[in-house]
């Protein structure tokens, strides 16, 4: 099923954050992310390079992530997700 363009209310899911690096050796991650009006789940992709960190720390603060290592908090709360399709 594709997931139409739009704006949903989400919540991240408990314990599936994965971590890795990127080639360039910057540290980045995956959350999936289940979209509550739809019963739908996506993952989201997050890099911490010098340009995306600020903007991927703020996305898991909007995800409940209480800022500490232990990713605490994470899938604690609903947000808004957007859902857009670029060519």
């Amino acid at each position: 099923m594709s997931i139409a363009a739009g704006t949903y209310r989400a919540q991240a899911v408990k314990g599936s954050e994965q971590f890795g690096r990127t080639k360039a050796g910057d540290e980045k991650m995956t959350v999936d992310v289940e979209l509550l009006d739809i019963g739908e789940t996506v993952t989201v992709f997050l890099t911490f390079g010098e340009k995306a960190r600020s903007i991927s720390t703020a996305g898991l603060k909007e995800l409940g992530w209480d800022g500490t290592d232990s990713m605490a908090g994470l899938g604690s709360r609903e947000c808004t997700v957007k859902i857009k399709y670029e060519t």
